[in-house]
């Protein structure tokens, strides 16, 4: 008879091994599922001769645990052999933060989360104990002689000391040099949210078309945020930080077909230039880059021309397996007219009036663009 049956969702299956691993490794037999049930075995009748072989059953608690049903009929056959846990047969062991409910609620569980390992596996096997853990030193006496107090106690609310004038003076030199926009490269946490806010320049209402990221589709690990002041509307996207497949979607309206100038509101405050991949459509298009601003309350622009179809597009910003993303979005600006049309139009020589009037969107965006940054020089 084997001492453990492991239980686990295969969400856990690493959390498995490494539990499996260490009772072996301290002298206990486990049975796993990764490492026992072999090809053309039947899966139902060696679970079932598993269980009925085993003295304990580890449950690996998660949220992915608790939520299956196949993981149901493992614990709750340990369960009803002791129902009230006098012989240990059930150990829940907690390797990510969840809730327990239910009848898991009422045993005590051996608790992993948030320990390294050495002190993981220390707690693993203390924990598989049946016996008292009486310690084999004797503890300290916890009274003593009470210490005598020579001095006045400080005071344990919000302290009356003053700043030393030099500590004073550079915190003023730092935050004139922020708000002035010259990068600071220490410490980047504290300089990073120092100085107001920059939001992205509009136009007026009706001249262009806004679409803003947190009313976008979001999908791929993005997220809604709000965390950083200067965004438009009621937040922005992040979440581009993660693994590739971070994606805001804009589902935007053009009247006809055509080349149109989309301007992409973002901040970048990682002090390096980072990418996204452009989709229109579903399409890959381009990568765009967008340079970096040294300070998360930055909001910047960047301008592509992307050609769309009349009525309604998808434009994407997504991160790819080529990009490092990790910026945030606020909202694109499209010019209501393309700036190039699909089709052919006439010959025409083209008035001084016409010249001024067929771009006056795009030439007012360019004048109130941010300056090109430090790493663009």
């Amino acid at each position: 008879m084997h001492n453990f049956f492991i239980s686990y969702n295969k969400a856990d299956s690493t959390w498995a091994e490494w539990i499996a691993w260490q009772l072996e490794e301290a002298g206990y037999t486990t049975i796993l599922q990764a490492w026992d049930f072999r090809p053309s075995e039947n899966f139902v009748l060696r679970l079932n001769e598993t269980i009925q072989d085993s003295e304990r059953t580890v449950a690996v608690l998660s949220p992915d645990y608790l939520s299956a049903f196949f993981t149901l009929p493992e614990w709750a056959a340990a369960f009803a052999q002791d129902p009230i846990s006098d012989k240990g047969m059930l150990l829940p062991v907690r390797v990510r933060e969840c809730e327990l409910t239910g009848l898991f609620r009422q045993i005590i569980y051996v608790d992993l989360v948030g320990r390294d390992e050495a002190e993981a596996k220390k707690t693993l096997l203390s924990g598989i104990q049946r016996e008292r853990a009486k310690p084999l030193t004797k503890p300290e006496f916890p009274g003593g002689i009470p210490r005598s107090v020579s001095e006045h106690p400080l005071f344990p609310g919000i302290s009356t000391k003053k700043i030393p004038i030099k500590s004073l003076i550079a915190l003023v030199i730092l935050f004139v040099l922020v708000t002035a926009g010259i990068y600071v490269p220490w410490p980047q946490s504290f300089t990073r949210a120092l100085g107001p806010p920059r939001p992205c320049p509009k136009l007026a209402a009706g001249e262009t078309q806004y679409y803003e990221a947190e009313d976008a589709y979001i999908s791929g690990g993005a997220s809604q945020d709000s965390e950083h002041l200067g965004f438009s509307g009621d937040g922005f996207v992040s979440g581009y930080g993660g693994l590739p497949g971070a994606t805001t979607t804009f589902l935007v309206d053009v009247p006809s077909d055509g080349k149109y100038q989309i301007a992409l509101c973002y901040a970048n405050g990682t002090n390096s230039a980072k990418t996204l991949t452009i989709y229109v459509n579903e399409e890959p298009l381009k990568q765009t880059r967008l340079p970096n601003a040294s300070r998360w309350n930055i909001w910047l622009t960047q301008t592509e021309s992307l050609p769309l179809r009349a009525g309604r597009n998808a434009i994407s910003y997504r991160k790819s397996s080529s990009d490092n993303g990790q910026v945030n979005l606020d909202f694109i600006e499209i010019d209501r007219e393309p700036i190039l049309c699909a089709s052919p139009q006439p010959t025409t020589t083209p008035t001084p009036t016409q010249t001024a009037t067929a771009t006056p969107n795009y030439l007012r965006r360019l004048l109130l663009r941010n300056p090109v940054l430090e790493d663009q020089r």
